[in-house]
């Protein structure tokens, strides 16, 4: 299954119209501008299909889990550059690509947000991707334009193959040391040496209006909102299939119950039954007309008492 968004710009990519912001505890996780841009941008992967992009969802499990931007970075402090200063690229993962989360995360989560796929042939250091080798695909903003939270669209630039060739994948971005993100996340200032978040599962923010909670950010009310509508369409298809399963569970335990039993129906009443009719009666009974050819009645019909022919009188 594959989906097609309706999009008219000529050269839209995914994760190209939105923007990036570090939500804790993920990390820089992207929002996108589209009204239908939470499920796509966070599960699934992108392929070309024609000339036209399309989301394809994969074997997802019964419960998907969120990733916050399933791409991979692409840096370089002085090799990937836009103009004279320090850059940041990234794009999609296409079809049984691995993702590999940019904070801390268990072995079963990794697991659990790669459904189907296999980790072994797609290590965290992986260069065979495949919008790698296709330039069209990837974004690349100034670094300083991007932990801003800048309108991709209205930055981006056009990478040049060997820019690609020489920038570091997976090089994510440092995480803002900022008063903003502190509060939101309702912590303290983070440990020095740019250490990654410690070993969380993601969670929700806390609710509003408990003592000591700041208020939540826009982009972080957007992500909860969105994320609470994925669960409610979740739960709808969860029943949903429940129910067409149960419709077909009851449906195959009435043909089972009906399995051998005769229809005491009009057709079945006459099925075997024998019409002596005058066609039967006649069958096989020989007449012998003036001509003395044989007529066994069979493929003319009764014969006519008026036809002007006579039957020869029985010998005694």
């Amino acid at each position: 299954m594959v989906w097609y968004p309706t999009v008219t710009l000529v050269n839209w990519a995914p994760y190209r119209y939105g923007h990036w912001e570090w939500i804790p505890p993920w990390g820089w996780t992207w929002i996108d501008d589209a009204p239908w841009g939470f499920a796509p941008f966070h599960y699934g992967r992108w392929a070309m299909i024609g000339q036209r992009w399309a989301w394809v969802p994969g074997r997802l499990p019964p419960r998907p889990v969120y990733a916050p931007a399933l791409v991979v970075f692409l840096g370089g402090g002085g090799t990937f550059l836009i103009g004279s200063g320090p850059a940041v690229g990234w794009y999609p993962l296409a079809p049984d690509e691995a993702w590999w989360p940019w904070y801390h995360a268990s072995a079963r989560y990794v697991g659990n947000v790669n459904p189907a796929i296999r980790l072994g042939a797609w290590p965290r250091d992986a260069t065979h991707h495949y919008w790698r080798q296709h330039p069209s695909a990837v974004t690349a903003v100034r670094e300083d334009e991007f932990r801003r939270g800048r309108p991709v669209d209205r930055a981006w630039h056009a990478v040049a193959p060997a820019m690609i060739d020489r920038a570091r994948l997976g090089d994510v971005p440092a995480r803002p040391q900022d008063r903003l993100v502190r509060a939101a996340a309702g912590t303290s200032a983070p440990p020095l040496h740019g250490s990654l978040p410690k070993p969380v599962q993601p969670i929700f923010p806390p609710p509003q209006g408990a003592p000591g909670v700041p208020p939540l950010p826009p982009a972080v009310r957007d992500q909860l909102r969105a994320r609470q509508e994925q669960d409610r369409l979740q739960r709808q298809a969860e029943r949903d299939a429940r129910h067409q399963m149960h419709e077909q569970d009851e449906s195959g335990a009435q043909r089972q119950r009906n399995a051998g039993k005769v229809d005491p129906g009009e057709p079945q009443r006459d099925a075997g039954r024998v019409d002596y009719g005058r066609s039967q009666r006649d069958a096989g009974r020989v007449q012998i007309d003036q001509g003395g050819s044989f007529d066994s009645g069979q493929g003319h019909g009764p014969r006519d008492p008026d036809d002007g022919r006579q039957a020869r009188p029985r010998s005694r």
